[in-house]
């Protein structure tokens, strides 16, 4: 997914809490909001990586796109302060790793919700390589 496509996306979900609080349309402002991107590796070690990502992903967020044949899981995570700025999480598992990228929109209090995102995909997977 472009940048473009995913600051669209990040724009939409947090333009849908405006009305929660008396804002008619806060659309135009999430547009202009700053993006900030974060880059995470991990390292998979034994098992299905690509099963073991997608468990936790399907755990901590909800999976958008997924291109299995490339490793690839694209989707969202509530992050940030009280859980409700979303990031985008974009992953890829190649050769023992799970790489990943967050995207996320930060105000003028920054909620580092691109790093939120990573830890708590981070931690979602960390529970789904514990064996039942």
């Amino acid at each position: 997914m472009t940048e473009e496509k995913i600051s669209e996306l990040l724009a939409a979900v947090v333009s849908g809490y405006g009305p929660r609080f008396g804002r008619k349309s806060v659309k135009k402002s999430a547009k202009k909001l700053e993006m900030s991107t974060v880059e995470a590796q991990l390292e998979s070690g034994s098992g299905d990586s690509y099963t073991l990502s997608k468990k936790a992903f399907a755990d901590c967020g909800s999976i958008l796109e997924e291109h299995p044949s490339e490793g690839i899981i694209e989707g969202v995570i509530l992050s940030g302060g009280a859980k409700m700025n979303p990031a985008f999480l974009a992953l890829q598992v190649k050769d023992g790793q799970v790489y990943l990228k967050a995207w996320a929109k930060e105000g003028l209090i920054k909620q580092h919700t691109a790093e939120g995102a990573i830890e708590a995909f981070r931690l979602a997977f960390a529970k789904a390589k514990k064996p039942a």
